[in-house]
């Protein structure tokens, strides 16, 4: 016998024997087992058993619309599209689906055009569908057209939950919070087991001013998840108030959770990529947010996280690039604006910084941050006067604010007045724990050759880091501007003893 053929022999026979164990089982045996294991919520073996059936049958539309829903529920909305087959018009069954996939895929227009007349027979299909044709609607800002499909949803199905909902998301992005809590309640009151009722209650308490809403808002959320584990948007609403309180070892719990329920969820993975961040791993924030980001559709969050790890490896031209992208596809979002201006402002780039964050003052003129951020684009374009102003404004918001303090004397400065500026300064570096204000005023007392005072001022900072080089070396850097080598080698030399990889020293 041929060698080679001997060699290859084992393998062929193995193969065919798993061919043909496939081939054993009827289309109809393969759909009942992809049921079964569906029914146990076993998503990833019904996919196996979908896949098989349409490896065996391509032409089953009931296996490829059922992979399309699979797909779909997993977060996988652009692979749920490619396996609905092309649908008839007026199947209850499939037209709700492949609504909610073109609303998710971003084609709200095209389900609007294309499908926005069609009438099912079915009730309870139609209600479904109606309700997506809404949120189509509202993404494209008409919302005239979401009430009108909102209410023909109900008139077909009176109380249907996913309509009733969407009428109260309505209700809070028209400003009536309270009106939306209200239809929420009244839906829970009838529909205790509505687990997407007690996520909406969740949203809504979580956007709350009041101490005790974050709380509040993560007991709706488990509620929510109780009911229903897999529940994406109770997830992302605990994790999101978690991060906000920076509770990052809850965090982790309460990721594990969905990694259990949905491990290949883009929300899965997005919020790895939060925790790994703030772990610091900013190369394992890169890889995941460049998987999220080769699809055509790109979420906001992605980006800005993207460009954080971008800011921790250095790379300011990529976060810019990033944080330009996130600007342009959520233009009225605070996050993406304030980080690019911060980037434009670290780069000396006041102009662009200004540019980027006066959307923002059109509407959030009482925010203490964005003030700030205003002063100091102001203050580098060279007008001191507009920055104080900016910065004094900022202060009166947060009045115990030092950084906000230090960033007012140092305007003032700018203006001329360095006599008060540096008593400011003075006064917020002994009274903060902070080291903003030491190194203004250390930094100024060194531009204007006061070295005496310039050490003053480097004791106090010294106070506040006994083991940090920097203190040192900076008497160092005065020592030598005073020509004083002898003195300014013992202060590298102290700082090296600190530091051994002090590169400056």
């Amino acid at each position: 016998m041929n060698p080679t053929r001997a060699f290859w022999m084992p393998l062929l026979a193995g193969l065919l024997l798993v061919l043909g164990a496939c081939s054993d089982r009827t289309d109809a045996q393969l759909l009942a087992s992809a049921r079964g294991f569906l029914d146990k919520h076993e998503t990833s073996a019904a996919t196996i058993e979908l896949k098989n059936l349409l490896q065996q049958n391509p032409e089953s539309a009931e296996a490829r619309f059922l992979l399309g829903k699979v797909l779909f529920d997993s977060g996988d909305a652009a692979g749920a599209e490619t396996h609905l087959p092309r649908i008839d018009a007026a199947s209850a069954t499939e037209m709700p689906i492949l609504a909610s996939v073109m609303v998710a895929q971003q084609k709200s227009t095209l389900l609007v055009k294309q499908y926005g007349e069609v009438e099912l027979k079915d009730d309870q299909a139609a209600a479904q569908f109606l309700t997506q044709i809404a949120a189509a609607h509202i993404v494209n800002k008409a919302p005239g057209k979401a009430d009108a499909a909102i209410e023909n949803a109900l008139q077909r199905v009176p109380g249907f939950a996913p309509a009733t909902l969407l009428r109260a998301r309505l209700m809070a992005a028209r400003g009536d919070a309270a009106a939306a809590l209200a239809l929420t309640e009244e839906l829970l009151a009838s529909k205790p087991d509505n687990a997407q009722a007690w996520a909406f209650k969740g949203d809504l308490l979580a956007q709350g001013k009041g101490a005790n809403e974050p709380a509040s808002a993560i007991v709706a959320y488990r509620k929510a998840l109780g009911l229903k584990p897999d529940l994406v948007q109770a997830h992302v609403g605990v994790l999101t108030l978690l991060v906000e309180q920076r509770d990052f070892e809850a965090v982790g719990k309460q990721l594990d959770e969905l990694k259990k329920a949905l491990p290949r969820h883009p929300e899965t993975q997005y919020f790895e990529g939060v925790l790994a961040l703030s772990k610091g791993d900013a190369k394992k924030v890169r890889d995941i947010t460049a998987a999220l980001l080769r699809g055509s559709q790109q979420d906001p969050r992605v980006l800005v996280l993207a460009s954080q790890a971008e800011i921790l490896l250095n790379s300011m031209t990529q976060a810019e690039t990033l944080l330009g992208k996130a600007v342009q596809l959520a233009p009225e979002a605070q996050p993406p604006r304030r980080m690019l201006a911060q980037v434009y402002l670290n780069s000396g780039q006041a102009d662009k910084a200004l540019a980027i964050i006066k959307p923002l003052l059109e509407g959030t003129a009482q925010d203490a941050g964005l003030l700030v951020l205003l002063g100091r684009a102001q203050l580098m374009a060279g007008d001191a006067k507009s920055a104080e102003s900016s910065f004094t404004r900022a202060a009166k918001l947060k009045p115990d604010d030092k950084r906000i303090q230090t960033s007012a004397a140092l305007a003032r400065l700018g203006k001329g007045q360095s006599a008060a500026a540096l008593g400011e300064l003075e006064t917020v570096a002994a009274a903060d724990d902070g080291t903003t204000a030491d190194m203004a005023l250390i930094s100024e007392r060194l531009r204007r050759g006061e070295f005496d005072a310039a050490l003053k001022a480097v004791n106090g900072l010294a106070a506040k880091q006994p083991k940090s080089a920097l203190p040192d070396f900076l008497r160092g850097r005065i020592a030598m501007q005073r020509r004083d080598t002898a003195a300014a080698r013992k202060s590298f030399e102290a700082a090296l003893a600190k530091e051994p990889v002090y590169f400056q020293a």
